[in-house]
């Protein structure tokens, strides 16, 4: 079996029915068996995640734990330990915001850093099939305009951070490999995106305000 991820085409060897199933909107077409970029078992769900998430960062990609989401022509990812909020944040704002927020993927989205003709590097955010219990997200990808990092507290207010900060909290949520060229890799990417993508901090409360401030700090009005 093939699937396409990140604009990477991986081979599954051996898929379990829960896996094939779990991917199909993933699937690549078998003329792209010479193209794949690498192979992993299909056994089971979290495994094979985890496998894929071990090999990626030699092809200028990593996982990260987030939601992303397209708003206004621009993407944000927002991320913060597991329980703090993520999901309920992604609702206000398909709720509250002016257009149509579109989510690109609930959990765990791939990063792929890239440079464009004008020699600058990019950053975008593709869907994977991990998108959490609610299952929110597609097989699409935006360019990453913001990266959010969400926190509780009693009043909304967001504020940019400096690389030192960033960096230390972008770590926190990124996948690192046990191979240690790979770990290497990770490390490097990690940093050239966050060059590349503003990193803000976004002390928040559940409720409309806290999308408010955030759409506030990152698009100026």
């Amino acid at each position: 079996m093939l699937i396409t991820l990140a604009d990477l085409t991986v081979e599954i060897t051996d898929p379990s029915k829960t896996v094939a199933d779990y991917v199909k909107e993933y699937l690549a077409d078998d003329s792209f068996a010479g193209d794949a970029a690498f192979s992993v078992a299909g056994n089971d769900i979290l495994e094979l995640h985890r496998a894929i998430a071990e090999k990626i960062p030699l092809f200028d990609r990593l996982v990260c734990h987030g939601a992303v989401i397209e708003a206004e022509g621009q993407g944000i990812m927002f991320t913060a330990p597991s329980g703090t909020g993520k999901t309920t944040h992604v609702k206000l704002w398909q709720k509250y915001c002016e257009g149509p927020v579109r989510v690109i993927n609930g959990d765990k989205p791939v990063l792929r850093l890239n440079r464009g003709a004008d020699g600058k590097d990019r950053v975008t955010a593709f869907g994977t099939p991990w998108m959490g219990k609610e299952r929110m997200g597609e097989n699409t990808s935006v360019r990453l305009d913001a990266l959010v990092l969400l926190e509780r507290g009693k009043e909304n207010r967001i504020r940019k951070a400096d690389p030192a900060e960033s960096l230390e909290r972008l770590m926190q949520q990124i996948y690192i490999p046990a191979d240690r060229s790979a770990a290497d890799e990770t490390y490097a990417l990690t940093e050239m995106i966050l060059r590349s993508v503003p990193f803000y901090i976004l002390e928040c409360t559940p409720d409309e305000r806290s999308a408010e401030e955030a759409r506030r700090g990152i698009f100026g009005n």
